[in-house]
């Protein structure tokens, strides 16, 4: 068995990153007395790469599968960490997909880009959301510091 629940491979597709399944439970409950209850729903996917395309599987439908010619791939972003690479999304011309294949070795990188041929791979550009909201606030801050500087005097006369 490859791992993957839905997907058959074609001949001569093997399985180059992945598979990785995760899944996710969310749980609600409410109610008073004798009519309190609770309801609880999990989800799930697998992802997997292989030779000619990205696999996500859907596990609750597999009717909403995503799959993704390698060839069509534009953009892959990754994120290089302590534990090694993670395939954080691959960009299509018209989507693009969150794949989240973590702790891929360094010394895979190569292989990655033998993967996707057509495809730029690096780290997503641009400053984090986190920086640039701490960075508003700071600012937000040295703004009202000064204000309070001129203001402050012309109160007091």
């Amino acid at each position: 068995m490859n791992g993957l629940k839905v997907t058959k491979l074609e001949n001569g597709e093997e399985i180059v990153f992945g598979p990785v399944t995760s899944t996710k439970t969310t749980s609600f409950s409410g109610g008073a007395g004798p009519s309190q209850g609770s309801i609880s729903r999990s989800s799930g996917r697998t992802v997997a790469v292989t030779n000619r395309r990205v696999i996500v599987e859907d596990l609750d439908d597999p009717n909403r599968s995503r799959f993704v010619s390698n060839d069509d791939v534009k953009r892959v972003s990754i994120k290089r960490k302590n534990q090694g690479i993670t395939i954080a999304k691959v960009h299509t011309a018209s989507e693009t997909v969150n794949v989240h294949l973590p702790r891929i070795s360094p010394e895979k990188e190569s292989l990655l880009a033998a993967t996707f041929p057509k495809a730029e791979i690096g780290a997503p550009k641009g400053v984090p959301k986190g920086v640039v909201i701490a960075a508003s606030v700071v600012a937000g801050l040295v703004a009202l510091c000064c204000l309070a500087a001129i203001v402050g005097p012309m109160i007091s006369r």
